[in-house]
């Protein structure tokens, strides 16, 4: 076979030793979370800096994904605790039921693998937190739960899910985007703030003057 028929071979994903014994549907998961990690790094998707045009025609993915978010976590939700706390919760119930099972790869891989590890388990079917790991493959740098108000000041306010993306406007200095997404509707349908690398999402600025956003 000629040389530049050859295709490149992927590195095989090597499974912690915790892993094992482990039953083959979730050897498999926990394979696919590490290889979609490493993908991530070899291809440099990691908080990958985005024009205001390439990170518009992303959004229909990225609402797509925010949805499964807030369907994911949605039996670990109730009315006495925010969205964010649902998240937490649903992190800590696959972590403890790792540790309850003695499958303790949890602690070598994030919250995506640890539900990976107990997938087997009766209620640990569906992953909440492999849309999270399909909006990095994105270029995401990271969610949060905030409460929004879209006309700020007049006290209606709901959680929303957040999703930040590196962004880079004409001077070439890198922001970010912040993209807001309610349970059941489709959100934010192109960038419309911003706010600096560092700064926090109480801090946005509207790219169009009539925006009248405020994030608690």
């Amino acid at each position: 076979m000629l040389a530049e028929n050859l295709q490149p071979s992927c590195p095989e994903i090597i499974l912690p030793k915790a892993c094992l014994n482990l039953p083959p549907v979730c050897q498999e998961g926990v394979k696919d979370v590490l290889g979609r990690l490493q993908r991530m790094e070899e291809e440099g998707s990691w908080f990958k800096v985005k024009t205001l045009e390439e990170l518009n025609l992303l959004i229909p993915q990225v609402q797509e994904h925010a949805q499964e978010i807030f369907d994911g976590l949605r039996p670990y939700k109730n009315a006495d605790n925010s969205w964010g706390a649902a998240r937490g919760v649903a992190g800590g119930v696959a972590l403890g039921a790792a540790r309850g099972t003695a499958r303790n790869a949890a602690g070598d891989a994030a919250r995506s693998a640890a539900w990976e590890v107990v997938k087997d388990l009766s209620g640990f079917e569906t992953n909440p937190f492999s849309p999270l790991l399909s909006l990095y493959e994105l270029g995401s740098a990271g969610i949060k739960f905030h409460q929004v108000e879209e006309t700020a000041g007049n006290g209606e306010s709901e959680e929303m899910l957040i999703v930040h993306f590196p962004l880079k406007l004409k001077d070439d200095r890198p922001i970010l985007a912040c993209l807001a997404f309610p349970d059941g509707r489709p959100g934010d349908e192109t960038v419309q703030y911003i706010h600096s690398w560092k700064g926090p999402c109480s801090q946005i600025t509207p790219l169009h003057p009539l925006l009248q956003r405020e994030i608690k």
